[in-house]
């Protein structure tokens, strides 16, 4: 290869590697989006799930409210019936067995009201945190459907840019020799992306090894393209 060719040859390298790296960053953030896009509508899916299950609270507790309210309702009735009855008895026994059914019902009676006042907090505290959840998802929805949409926008900049850059990375590769761009390619992918490098006080600028005299000689002949004997990056 002619020393003009072998010059070019390894500016371009240095040029290409630099888009590969800039490409590699960009793709870094496109799969950072995705995630991120996924996080801030899962923080709407969780609050809307939550406010469902309390609006479900709600309705359940109101409800048991009117089915324990129907309950109170017959055992009121039913005492009622009771006292009615304990006028008219007749014998003792018979006096005993309406006592002994007034006693029931009072006792249910008081059991149903302790329930119904229970629910009806419980309902109170449930709807007063239904509200709060409401105003909750109201502002993040706000908040993180605004996120959203400037997070797509600057996906979209980078799919742009990343296309726009795969074309200079394109034509630039195109102007180096088919087997070189092979290497580089290998090299480069073993090396963390640094398959260029210069030579830093007579050593390689990647794996910082001590160059023989010999090759650093070859080098500045820009004859062939040269490569370290320790870690295999282009020199």
């Amino acid at each position: 290869m002619a020393k003009k060719n072998v010059k070019e040859t390894l500016e371009i390298l240095l040029k290409l590697q630099d888009i590969d790296g800039l490409l590699a960053e960009l793709q870094v953030s496109k799969v950072f989006h995705p995630e991120l896009l996924k996080e801030l509508r899962e923080e709407i899916v969780e609050l809307e799930s939550q406010l469902e299950t309390n609006r479900a609270r709600v309705t359940e507790l109101k409800k048991e409210i009117g089915l324990k309210e129907l309950a109170l309702a017959e055992v009121k009735e039913k005492l009622e019936k009771s006292q009615k009855r304990l006028l008219a008895v007749k014998s003792n026994k018979e006096y005993d067995a309406v006592q002994h059914e007034l006693r029931s019902s009072e006792e249910k009676m008081a059991q149903l009201e302790e329930e119904i006042i229970r629910s009806m907090e419980d309902a109170d505290i449930t709807e007063k945190k239904t509200k709060e959840l409401t105003e909750q998802l109201e502002t993040k929805r706000k908040e993180n459907e605004k996120k959203i949409a400037d997070i797509e926008k600057e996906f979209n900049n980078i799919e742009q840019k990343v296309a726009k850059i795969k074309k200079e990375h394109d034509t630039l590769a195109s102007k180096i020799d088919k087997k070189i761009l092979t290497t580089y390619e290998r090299i480069r992918e073993g090396t963390q992306g640094h398959a260029v490098v210069l030579i830093v006080n007579r050593a390689c600028g990647g794996c910082f090894q001590a160059l023989p005299p010999r090759l650093i000689q070859k080098i500045r002949r820009q004859e062939s393209i040269s490569f370290c004997e320790a870690c295999g990056r282009i020199l």
